[in-house]
């Protein structure tokens, strides 16, 4: 994910899923797709932070999925929503 210009690896609330370019809620309908604005809670942590995600999580991450650039970082998201909203 970009936003602000800066990069993210997207750690998504449970129970979201993704299939055919589209971010689906717990039942498994569409939410939104890969290019639309989406809207949420959350925060960033640096890259650094790994370990602070992975216990969030539950579980550990693949090192392909570790963002290693100075201006990467994790993303926390929950309760998204489609966008743009006024």
């Amino acid at each position: 994910m970009e936003a602000n210009g800066q990069g993210a690896l997207v750690i998504w609330e449970g129970g979201l899923g993704f299939e055919d370019n589209a971010l689906l809620d717990s039942a498994g309908d569409p939410i939104t797709s890969v290019g639309e604005t989406i809207h949420g809670g959350g925060g960033t942590y640096a890259h650094r932070d790994r370990r602070h995600i992975e216990m969030l999580a539950g579980e550990s991450m693949q090192d392909r999925c570790i963002p290693t650039g100075d201006g990467e970082a994790f993303a926390l998201i929950y309760d998204v929503r489609a966008g743009p909203f006024d």
